[in-house]
């Protein structure tokens, strides 16, 4: 039986044998002591960044550990990996066959007897936590970023508004001409008319876009711009760029008024402000535009195994074929529930699902998407049905970006407020499994909010005056589609239950987690032709 030997007793017990000096004693312990350290660190993880964080992770070494540094909105989340081991005095022969089992070289040169040296059992500790870095100055200047960037956004909105409407009053001044006038044949009056209500949906889509861009700025700001400083220029410029058309142009201009003794310092400062972040907020747009339209240009290649001879024009007449045929396409949507033991959540592939049985095999629990396709089947000439359905990966499948839910993630929000078309892995066994009391609370929460839907509907159709009849009419109907929902609700449930009670059966240890997978499969069964693509 090996016995341990405390420190000092073994460096004196290892002198005294081997006669070497001091000197020799201590550079001896140094170069054991250099390649334990090195075995420790052989045992660290490879740590990759994914590219949905907001800014890649800054991996220093801090204290005897490797420490991963990401910032997340005025705070830092440092995830510390250390590697920690016990250290047992043992002979030279053994610390040599442990390295040699790692592909490690010992040489001693010694001739003497073995001598104790420290053997270490490295373990792998790694610790999350979150650490503030904001300081008052600097939440009070991200607010005011954000203010002002809300603020241009406002006026963004307030803009979009007012040009619909002034869009619809044309269409109602020009309507009223030609039925109160008889201006029917007058090309003057009739042609600005269809014109009007044709710009319509150009404007919409437009507006709609331009609003889009207004809201991921202000969102961007608020979080300390990530997505701004993903633009490639580099951390100190864009650093500079945003302190110069935020704070630096309108300091400036305030300064000037005052030092001038003008009177109208607030209303220049303002107009100047609003030009400023107007310029900053235009360049933002036009970087996320050209990043889109690149990226749409890089897949269309890669889709047509065309990197090098495909010409602009050509590239432009396959995005639009594709984003018709993928907006016009029958598609299917299965939902199926998994459990995950018996589902590669990697691949994400129904395909893959082994075993035989109803318990093992994917429980369906909703298709979408039949109408519109046996639609498109009456239309030969204008859809064609594939012959085998083609598979859609969305960005969430391929990446594999589904949520959790656990006993510390759910909530009655988050539950009754999900994505109705996400995919999404609850936990539903062991320490982190959700409890009965969350589901029973999921359901009756479920519940409460039909009847305030159905009572809500009647509210409003009551108010507005409506028969007695249309009103008993809607609220039949409503109450026999939130039935329908109850009872594939409930058969999941029971499905749900099944699997569980399979898992602890075949795996015996209550101590297990045990997700259930719910996950939506889009396949293309029809799909335009050309000729409609281009009509459309």
């Amino acid at each position: 039986m090996e016995e341990s030997l405390p420190k000092s007793d073994a460096n004196n017990h290892a002198a005294n044998i081997s006669g070497d000096t001091a000197t020799e004693t201590m550079q001896r312990q140094h170069q054991n002591h250099n390649k334990s350290t090195a075995l420790l660190y052989d045992h660290h993880p490879r740590v990759l960044d994914h590219y949905s964080l907001p800014t890649p992770s800054s991996t220093v070494r801090f204290r005897s550990a490797r420490v991963h540094v990401y910032d997340s909105q005025g705070s830092q989340l440092i995830m510390e990996e250390r590697v920690t081991g016990k250290t047992v005095w043992g002979t030279a022969t053994e610390y040599d066959t442990a390295l040699q089992q790692r592909n490690w070289e010992l040489k001693d040169d010694d001739d003497g007897p073995e001598q104790p040296i420290p053997k270490t059992t490295a373990a792998k500790v790694v610790t999350v936590k979150r650490v503030g870095n904001s300081s008052p100055e600097l939440l009070f200047l991200r607010g005011l970023y954000s203010a002002i960037a809300f603020f241009k956004a406002a006026f963004l909105f307030i803009f979009a508004v007012g040009l619909m409407l002034f869009l619809i009053s044309d269409i109602a001044n020009k309507a009223r001409e030609v039925l109160l006038y008889d201006m029917s044949d007058d090309q003057d009056i009739v042609f600005p008319l269809v014109g009007t209500i044709l710009s319509i949906p150009v404007f919409l889509h437009g507006l709609t876009q331009m609003m889009t861009l207004a809201t991921s700025f202000v969102a961007d700001v608020f979080a300390g711009s990530p997505l701004l400083l993903s633009f490639g220029w580099g951390v100190v410029c864009t650093n500079w760029v945003k302190f110069i058309f935020f704070i630096g142009i309108p300091a400036v201009c305030l300064l000037s008024l005052l030092l001038s003794g003008s009177q109208d310092v607030l209303p220049h400062t303002l107009v100047t402000t609003f030009f400023s972040v107007t310029i900053l907020f235009i360049v933002f747009s036009i970087n996320i535009i050209r990043f889109r339209v690149s990226s749409c240009l890089y897949l269309i290649k890669e889709l047509y195994g065309r990197q090098d001879d495909m010409t602009t024009t050509e590239q432009l007449k396959y995005i639009m074929l594709n984003c018709m045929e993928s907006f016009l396409a029958g598609r299917i949507h299965n939902n199926y529930i998994y459990d995950s033991n018996v589902y590669d959540l990697k691949r994400l592939d129904s395909n893959l699902v082994h075993g035989d049985g109803n318990n093992v095999a994917p429980f369906l629990y909703s298709t979408h998407g039949q109408w519109y396709i046996k639609f498109t089947q009456l239309m030969p000439r204008l859809f064609i049905t594939l012959d085998t359905p083609t598979r859609c990966w969305t960005q969430a499948e391929i990446d594999f970006n589904i949520p959790f839910y656990t006993r510390r993630s759910w909530s009655l929000e988050s539950v009754f407020c999900r994505a109705k078309r996400q995919s999404y892995a609850a936990v539903v066994s062991g320490p982190s499994g959700v409890t009965l009391k969350q589901v029973y609370s999921s359901l009756a929460c479920y519940f409460f909010g039909v009847v305030f839907y159905i009572l809500l509907v009647a509210g409003l159709l009551v108010f507005v005056q409506a028969p007695s009849a249309v009103i008993a009419t809607v609220v039949s109907l409503s109450i026999a589609y939130w039935l329908w929902q109850g009872i594939k609700e409930y058969r999941m449930m029971k499905h749900a239950s099944t699997m569980i009670q399979r898992v602890q059966i075949d795996v015996n240890v209550d101590d297990d987690d045990t997700a259930l997978f719910q996950k939506w499969e889009t396949f293309n069964v029809t799909k335009p032709t050309p000729a409609l693509c281009w009509i459309a």
